[in-house]
């Protein structure tokens, strides 16, 4: 990953966000957790700077051709914090189909700021890899019921598995 500070944009009058500059934000060709059947979870962390407040922020997804659900998911979540802290964040995409834009959009992530400002709103989601926001106590407790509605089929008992484990 690479963040260059790239235009030199004066503050702007505004009591919300002050902006000095612009980072891109180029996510790497392969963004993913697991690398040749080994898991590395440091490369796709060290990706993110959850210091930035107050800037433009533009995430290029455009050269990335190997990413994971895992990873993208935690790529929502940076959003989400950095524009908390004052940040205007735009993501770009990019038109090639087998480049990580276009799982963005399948993930139902283009409705990231959406979902974050409005509560009776969510992701557009795929049965088998969902994307769920959990803003507060509600949204955490109706996560809970979904994963436990998606699990009641399996055949593992994970909430004894849990209290198992604590």
């Amino acid at each position: 990953m690479t963040i260059n500070k790239h235009l030199n944009i004066p503050a702007r009058n505004s009591t919300k966000v002050k902006v000095t500059s612009q980072n891109v934000m180029y996510l790497p060709q392969q963004f993913s957790f697991r690398n040749h059947g080994a898991y590395n979870f440091d490369p796709v962390l060290a990706t993110f700077d959850w210091s930035l407040s107050n800037e433009l922020v533009r995430i290029d997804l455009s050269q990335c051709s190997a990413a994971n659900y895992q990873a993208l998911s935690l790529l929502v979540a940076y959003a989400w914090k950095i524009r908390n802290q004052g940040c205007r964040v735009s993501i770009f995409e990019g038109d090639d189909p087998d480049k990580a834009g276009a799982m963005w959009k399948l993930m139902g992530a283009r409705g990231l700021f959406e979902v974050a400002l409005h509560e009776e709103q969510n992701f557009k989601w795929h049965k088998f890899k969902p994307l769920i926001a959990i803003r507060n106590t509600n949204d955490f407790k109706k996560t809970i019921e979904r994963a436990e509605g998606y699990t009641k089929g399996f055949n593992v008992e994970y909430m004894h598995t849990l209290e198992g484990m604590f």
